[in-house]
């Protein structure tokens, strides 16, 4: 057994108060995180192309599959609706993220679970203080 510090596989927390927050041990088989860099090709006159590129970059976790939620885990989630939290995965990877919903699949064998489903999109949020 390795020493260190097993995290969760994902941590999300309010913006704007940061000891609001939630986590979870599962995320389904994997965990997508897409990243994309603000780019554009320009077509110029005379046929050549430019690239045109603005800082920052654009996130999104479209398919976070949270298996076995607890009710107090889907009540956060739902009160968190439309609000922005930081998103935090296990491999370091922290985002602004929005979601519009929280679609919960409630287990009839274990009462007191739910698999729930997230779609979440980035979003500009500062930090300082």
């Amino acid at each position: 057994m390795a020493d260190g510090l097993l995290l969760s596989a994902l941590f999300l927390n309010d913006v704007a108060d940061p000891l609001d927050a939630a986590s979870f041990r599962l995320v389904g088989e994997s965990l997508q995180v897409n990243s994309a860099a603000d780019v554009e090709v320009v077509a110029m006159a005379g046929g050549g192309t430019r690239l045109v590129t603005r800082p920052g970059r654009t996130w999104s976790a479209p398919n976070v599959a949270l298996p076995q939620c607890t009710p107090e885990q889907v009540r956060w989630l739902r009160d968190h609706e439309g609000r922005t939290v930081w998103f935090r995965d296990h491999q370091g990877t922290k985002f602004a993220a929005v979601y519009a919903q929280v679609p919960v699949a409630e287990s009839t064998i274990w009462r007191d679970k739910g698999d729930v489903e997230l779609a979440l999109s980035s979003v500009t949020a500062s930090e300082v203080v």
